[in-house]
């Protein structure tokens, strides 16, 4: 087994070296409550802001080594951060309309094909139920009022990616590919987001990691 890369055994996978020596002694299904009986809101565990994680090291870890490398050999995660901050800027600027976007039978369609035409697979819409944020986090104030009048509203978007790059692992054509979807799924979240905020109403389009 590798300093950076793990491989699987007769017990199953078995992670790299380093990181088994950063990886907290809780575990994610620890943090995410496996076999709790009550509900609550999920706790992060990564790809989330470092002061809320345990797995902060290995996180940071990842990114130190992966990060630098797409960035010069995949162009297009570069215009993805630069995107994502122009959305956030727009957002703060949208001044919000007094009416609440009612996202109808014709709305709704109007925003599934949208996303389809932008390059989603499959779209789904619902209202967001408080115990689904994290813990820890604050929404914007006008996300929390419509949360609490029961109208904020969550468009899901999934993207495909390809399995026979997903089965190279750790190879590069695994790494571009899960680069080029992610980059793709948030692009159609930024599009929606923006022709909604183009309308007068508030929107953010998210995407991982």
């Amino acid at each position: 087994m590798g300093f950076w890369i793990g491989k699987l055994t007769d017990e199953g996978y078995q992670s790299p070296w380093i990181y088994r020596v950063l990886k907290p002694k809780v575990s994610g299904n620890q943090i995410n409550g496996l076999g709790e009986e009550s509900h609550r809101q999920p706790s992060p565990i990564l790809w989330h802001r470092l002061k809320f994680i345990r797995h902060r090291s290995v996180q940071l870890l990842f990114q130190s080594r992966f990060r630098p490398r797409i960035l010069l050999r995949h162009f297009d995660m570069a215009i993805h951060f630069i995107k994502m901050k122009r959305a956030k800027k727009k957002l703060k600027k949208t001044l919000p309309n007094p009416n609440v976007l009612d996202l109808g039978v014709n709305a709704t369609t109007l925003i599934k094909d949208l996303c389809m035409e932008k390059g989603a697979e499959t779209v789904g819409i619902t209202k967001v139920r408080p115990e689904w944020i994290f813990d820890g986090y604050e929404l914007p104030a006008w996300a929390q009022e419509a949360l609490d009048d029961d109208k904020l509203q969550l468009i899901i978007m999934a993207v495909q990616h390809e399995k026979e790059s997903f089965e190279s692992s750790p190879s590069w054509a695994f790494s571009k590919e899960f680069a080029n979807q992610y980059n793709q799924g948030s692009n159609v979240a930024i599009a929606v987001a923006n022709w909604i905020l183009d309308k007068g109403y508030r929107a953010y389009g998210h995407g991982g990691p």
